[in-house]
C-alpha cells in the first residue's frame, strides 16, 4: 500500500492521480486506470489512474508489482497528482 500526503494548499482542488514506474533508464510505464502501459516520458501523454473532484488530505492505494516481478530488477515507483493548472506534485525519485 502506498500513502500519498496531499499538500495542504491543494486539498479540495480538482486533480488527476498519476502513477509511473521506472524499470530501467529507458523503460517506463504509467498506470492508465487499471493497466500498466509503456510510457514515452512525455508529460503530455500521461494518463490518469483516477480523478478527484476534490483532493482529500491523503490517498491510500494498493499497488501490485506482479506485472514486473519477472524482471527481477529494482523498480522506482513515482506517485503523485496533477492539478488543473498543469502542476504535477510527486515523490521526485524517492523509491517507494
Amino acid at each position: 500500500e502506498v500513502a500519498i500526503q496531499i499538500d495542504p494548499a491543494h486539498v479540495g482542488q480538482k486533480a488527476d492521480l498519476l502513477l509511473v514506474v521506472k524499470v530501467s533508464a529507458t523503460e517506463w510505464y504509467s498506470l492508465d486506470q487499471t493497466k500498466w502501459k509503456t510510457w514515452n516520458g512525455n508529460l503530455d501523454s500521461l494518463k490518469a489512474k483516477d480523478s478527484f473532484k476534490t483532493l482529500p488530505e491523503s490517498i491510500a492505494l494498493e499497488v501490485a508489482n506482479t506485472e514486473f516481478s519477472e524482471l527481477g530488477s529494482s523498480l522506482t515507483l513515482f506517485v503523485g497528482y496533477q492539478l488543473q493548472d498543469g502542476t504535477i506534485v510527486y515523490n521526485q525519485g524517492e523509491s517507494l
